[in-house]
Protein backbone atom coordinates (compact mmCIF):
# COMPACT_ATOMS: atom_id res chain seq x y z
CA UNK A 1 0.00 0.00 0.00
CA UNK A 2 1.25 3.53 -0.76
CA UNK A 3 0.36 6.99 -0.65
CA UNK A 4 -0.51 9.54 -3.04
CA UNK A 5 3.57 10.16 -3.79
CA UNK A 6 3.81 6.20 -4.16
CA UNK A 7 5.36 5.93 -1.15
CA UNK A 8 5.17 3.02 0.93
CA UNK A 9 2.37 3.36 3.61
CA UNK A 10 4.21 1.82 7.16
CA UNK A 11 2.44 1.33 10.41
CA UNK A 12 3.56 1.52 13.95
CA UNK A 13 1.71 2.14 17.14
CA UNK A 14 2.01 5.77 16.01
CA UNK A 15 -0.22 5.08 13.37
CA UNK A 16 -2.97 4.79 16.41
CA UNK A 17 -6.51 3.57 14.89
CA UNK A 18 -6.76 3.67 11.58
CA UNK A 19 -9.75 2.17 8.83
CA UNK A 20 -9.11 -0.07 5.85
CA UNK A 21 -11.70 -0.67 3.01
CA UNK A 22 -11.82 -2.59 -0.24
CA UNK A 23 -14.41 -4.65 -2.13
CA UNK A 24 -13.64 -8.63 -3.09
CA UNK A 25 -15.57 -10.64 -5.70
CA UNK A 26 -15.33 -14.45 -6.01
CA UNK A 27 -15.84 -16.22 -8.90
CA UNK A 28 -19.24 -18.31 -9.23
CA UNK A 29 -17.04 -21.51 -9.43
CA UNK A 30 -15.14 -20.27 -6.58
CA UNK A 31 -12.99 -23.37 -4.17
CA UNK A 32 -11.30 -22.95 -0.99
CA UNK A 33 -8.00 -23.43 -1.27
CA UNK A 34 -6.60 -26.85 -0.40
CA UNK A 35 -3.22 -26.97 2.04
CA UNK A 36 -0.26 -28.30 1.14
CA UNK A 37 2.77 -28.91 3.36
CA UNK A 38 3.08 -25.58 5.61
CA UNK A 39 -0.58 -25.05 5.89
CA UNK A 40 -3.35 -23.36 4.51
CA UNK A 41 -4.41 -20.01 3.73
CA UNK A 42 -6.27 -18.07 1.20
CA UNK A 43 -5.02 -14.07 2.22
CA UNK A 44 -6.72 -11.01 0.29
CA UNK A 45 -5.21 -8.32 2.60
CA UNK A 46 -2.34 -8.47 4.75
CA UNK A 47 -0.23 -6.45 7.44
CA UNK A 48 3.01 -7.96 7.89
CA UNK A 49 5.94 -6.92 9.88
CA UNK A 50 9.85 -6.00 9.49
CA UNK A 51 10.76 -9.01 6.49
CA UNK A 52 13.33 -9.63 9.06
CA UNK A 53 10.92 -12.08 11.35
CA UNK A 54 10.55 -14.37 8.28
CA UNK A 55 6.97 -15.26 9.81
CA UNK A 56 3.09 -14.87 8.93
CA UNK A 57 1.71 -11.16 8.85
CA UNK A 58 0.85 -9.34 11.88
CA UNK A 59 -2.73 -9.38 10.57
CA UNK A 60 -4.75 -10.48 7.82
CA UNK A 61 -8.18 -10.90 5.98
CA UNK A 62 -8.58 -14.67 4.82
CA UNK A 63 -11.31 -16.20 2.42
CA UNK A 64 -11.28 -19.79 2.89
CA UNK A 65 -14.81 -22.00 3.05
CA UNK A 66 -15.85 -18.38 4.42
CA UNK A 67 -14.35 -15.04 5.46
CA UNK A 68 -12.13 -14.51 8.69
CA UNK A 69 -9.75 -12.33 10.17
CA UNK A 70 -6.19 -13.59 11.54
CA UNK A 71 -4.34 -12.28 14.19
CA UNK A 72 -0.62 -13.11 14.56
CA UNK A 73 0.51 -10.53 16.92
CA UNK A 74 2.08 -9.60 20.07
CA UNK A 75 6.15 -10.63 21.01
CA UNK A 76 7.22 -13.25 18.99
CA UNK A 77 9.92 -14.21 21.82
CA UNK A 78 7.05 -15.11 24.20
CA UNK A 79 4.27 -17.10 22.60
CA UNK A 80 3.17 -18.25 26.34
CA UNK A 81 2.72 -14.92 27.60
CA UNK A 82 2.06 -12.43 25.17
CA UNK A 83 1.51 -14.11 21.14
CA UNK A 84 -1.71 -13.52 19.73
CA UNK A 85 -2.46 -16.82 17.31
CA UNK A 86 -5.66 -16.62 16.53
CA UNK A 87 -8.65 -17.30 13.51
CA UNK A 88 -11.70 -14.78 13.71
CA UNK A 89 -14.90 -15.79 11.39
CA UNK A 90 -17.13 -13.04 10.35
CA UNK A 91 -20.55 -13.28 11.98
CA UNK A 92 -22.18 -13.05 8.06
CA UNK A 93 -20.38 -16.45 7.01
CA UNK A 94 -21.56 -16.92 3.15
CA UNK A 95 -18.67 -16.16 0.77
CA UNK A 96 -21.22 -14.39 -1.78
CA UNK A 97 -20.06 -16.22 -4.51
CA UNK A 98 -19.91 -13.88 -8.12
CA UNK A 99 -21.17 -10.79 -6.22
CA UNK A 100 -19.25 -7.86 -4.35
CA UNK A 101 -18.55 -7.87 -1.06
CA UNK A 102 -17.56 -4.97 1.30
CA UNK A 103 -15.50 -4.61 3.99
CA UNK A 104 -14.48 -2.16 6.07
CA UNK A 105 -11.75 -2.84 8.69
CA UNK A 106 -11.00 -0.83 11.70
CA UNK A 107 -7.62 -1.51 13.42
CA UNK A 108 -6.47 0.34 16.74
CA UNK A 109 -2.15 -0.68 16.19
CA UNK A 110 -0.38 -2.18 19.14
CA UNK A 111 1.60 -4.07 20.33
CA UNK A 112 0.38 -4.95 23.66
CA UNK A 113 -3.14 -6.00 24.70
CA UNK A 114 -4.81 -2.56 23.98
CA UNK A 115 -5.71 -3.01 20.58
CA UNK A 116 -8.82 -4.11 18.93
CA UNK A 117 -10.30 -5.23 15.67
CA UNK A 118 -13.84 -4.14 14.26
CA UNK A 119 -15.08 -5.22 10.70
CA UNK A 120 -18.54 -4.27 8.70
CA UNK A 121 -19.86 -5.99 5.48
CA UNK A 122 -21.78 -5.21 3.19
CA UNK A 123 -22.67 -7.43 0.08
CA UNK A 124 -23.82 -6.16 -3.39
CA UNK A 125 -27.32 -4.48 -3.41
CA UNK A 126 -27.57 -3.72 0.77
CA UNK A 127 -27.18 -0.13 1.42
CA UNK A 128 -25.59 -0.50 4.63
CA UNK A 129 -23.03 -2.27 6.27
CA UNK A 130 -23.54 -4.63 9.18
CA UNK A 131 -20.86 -4.79 11.94
CA UNK A 132 -19.91 -8.94 11.95
CA UNK A 133 -16.66 -8.95 14.22
CA UNK A 134 -15.53 -6.37 17.37
CA UNK A 135 -12.58 -7.95 18.74
CA UNK A 136 -10.78 -6.36 21.74
CA UNK A 137 -7.96 -5.99 23.93
CA UNK A 138 -5.11 -7.73 21.70
CA UNK A 139 -2.07 -6.98 20.35
CA UNK A 140 -2.32 -6.15 16.45
CA UNK A 141 1.39 -5.45 15.94
CA UNK A 142 3.82 -7.51 15.74
CA UNK A 143 7.51 -7.35 17.89
CA UNK A 144 10.52 -9.54 18.90
CA UNK A 145 11.55 -8.31 22.80
CA UNK A 146 15.03 -9.53 22.19
CA UNK A 147 14.99 -7.29 18.89
CA UNK A 148 13.64 -3.84 20.74
CA UNK A 149 10.70 -1.95 20.30
CA UNK A 150 7.99 -2.82 17.04
CA UNK A 151 9.66 -2.30 13.92
CA UNK A 152 7.35 -0.56 10.36
CA UNK A 153 4.79 -2.92 9.22
CA UNK A 154 3.90 -2.99 5.62
CA UNK A 155 0.55 -3.89 3.79
CA UNK A 156 0.45 -5.75 0.86
CA UNK A 157 -3.07 -6.82 -1.11
CA UNK A 158 -3.53 -9.22 -3.42
CA UNK A 159 -4.58 -13.35 -3.33
CA UNK A 160 -1.72 -15.14 -1.56
CA UNK A 161 -2.38 -19.14 -1.58
CA UNK A 162 -0.65 -22.37 -0.73
CA UNK A 163 0.57 -23.62 -4.24
CA UNK A 164 -2.77 -25.08 -6.10
CA UNK A 165 -2.64 -28.70 -8.30
CA UNK A 166 -6.03 -28.66 -9.57
CA UNK A 167 -7.42 -25.54 -8.37
CA UNK A 168 -7.74 -22.40 -10.29
CA UNK A 169 -9.16 -18.74 -8.13
CA UNK A 170 -10.62 -15.94 -10.01
CA UNK A 171 -11.24 -12.90 -8.36
CA UNK A 172 -11.69 -9.23 -8.41
CA UNK A 173 -10.11 -7.04 -5.77
CA UNK A 174 -11.03 -2.94 -5.94
CA UNK A 175 -11.62 0.07 -3.93
CA UNK A 176 -8.53 -0.55 -1.50
CA UNK A 177 -8.18 2.57 1.36
CA UNK A 178 -6.66 3.77 4.22
CA UNK A 179 -8.48 6.70 6.47
CA UNK A 180 -8.80 8.10 10.13
CA UNK A 181 -12.97 7.51 10.18
CA UNK A 182 -14.93 5.05 8.94
CA UNK A 183 -16.89 7.61 6.33
CA UNK A 184 -14.19 8.85 4.99
CA UNK A 185 -13.00 5.17 3.73
CA UNK A 186 -16.61 4.36 2.55
CA UNK A 187 -16.53 7.57 0.32
CA UNK A 188 -13.49 6.48 -1.27
CA UNK A 189 -13.63 3.09 -1.78
CA UNK A 190 -17.37 2.85 -2.80
CA UNK A 191 -17.91 5.59 -5.19
CA UNK A 192 -22.37 5.16 -6.65
CA UNK A 193 -20.34 3.75 -9.93
CA UNK A 194 -20.80 0.61 -11.38
CA UNK A 195 -17.58 -1.42 -11.60
CA UNK A 196 -16.08 -2.73 -14.55
CA UNK A 197 -12.64 -4.83 -13.79
CA UNK A 198 -10.27 -7.78 -15.16
CA UNK A 199 -10.22 -10.38 -12.99
CA UNK A 200 -7.10 -11.54 -11.26
CA UNK A 201 -6.57 -14.74 -12.15
CA UNK A 202 -4.41 -17.77 -10.13
CA UNK A 203 -3.27 -20.46 -12.16
CA UNK A 204 -2.66 -24.12 -11.22
CA UNK A 205 0.56 -24.31 -13.75
CA UNK A 206 2.61 -22.59 -11.00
Amino acid sequence: MTDADDYRIDENESSGTQYYAFSVRLAPDWQPPEPDWDGLWGIVLQLHGPDSYMTSPSFCVQVLDQYYIMLHSGDLDSPEDSLQWEFYPLANTGLNRGYWVDLVVKIKLAQDFTGSVDVWRRNEGQASFTHVLSVDDVPTLQYKSSQGGVGDHYWQHGFYRPEQDTITHVLWLDGLTRGDTFDDVVRAAFPAMIKFYLPLVLKTDW
